[in-house]
């Protein structure tokens, strides 16, 4: 019995885009390919590869695997939508429970450039910061204009503070490279005066 119960539970297994769809659709159903292709594109967040080349696939594979349905939709192109299975609340369930270690601390590829600024020159350097501290400015911008439909969701509020606070600290952390840099100057400059 336990081996049937093994065979049941990876059946259920998707992956993080996967499981980010089935997520979406939990909250907002039905929805067309085109709706989930688009509400992906207008996050204020990151999703790994959306494009309708990546997307749709995903979209049929679910559907083959019996995780979502889809029905005839109303409107002048009559569009497949689709909504979450008894089987995809399952697979959501099974994804939403699987914590990995590696999703405490994701790649950043801000992180990832800094190692690599001793390859600028100090200007280059600074304009580096400055472009990346505008940059941040504007997502907490862009992430504004996502909050009412972000708090509208379960634990939304949450989400959404947490993201805030993500880019205020990296706009803390950005500020110390500055002054990292600063400093560098300060005694590159005393070290040719002597």
């Amino acid at each position: 019995m336990a081996r049937s119960e093994t065979v049941e539970d990876r059946s259920t297994e998707v992956n993080e885009a996967e499981g980010a769809v089935l997520g979406l659709l939990a909250r907002v159903q039905p929805l067309t390919r085109y709706q989930i292709l688009r509400f992906f594109q207008n996050s204020p967040a990151k999703f790994q590869n959306v494009s309708k080349g990546s997307l749709y696939p995903l979209v049929s594979r679910l559907l083959e695997r019996g995780m979502i349905e889809a029905k005839t939709g109303e409107g002048p192109h009559a569009a497949q939508v689709y909504s979450l299975t008894k089987a995809g609340r399952a697979a959501l369930r099974n994804w939403t429970m699987r914590l990995d270690s590696r999703d405490m601390l994701p790649l950043d590829g801000l992180e990832q450039r800094v190692f690599s600024l001793a390859e600028l020159t100090p200007a280059e350097r600074i304009a580096w910061v400055a472009q990346a501290k505008q940059m941040i400015l504007d997502k907490k911008l862009d992430l504004q204009s996502h909050r009412d439909r972000m708090v509208g969701y379960a634990y939304g509020e949450i989400v959404y503070n947490a993201d805030q606070e993500r880019l205020d600290a990296k706009l803390v952390w950005l500020d110390r490279l500055l002054i990292e840099f600063a400093q560098e100057l300060t005694a590159e400059n005393y070290a040719h005066r002597k």
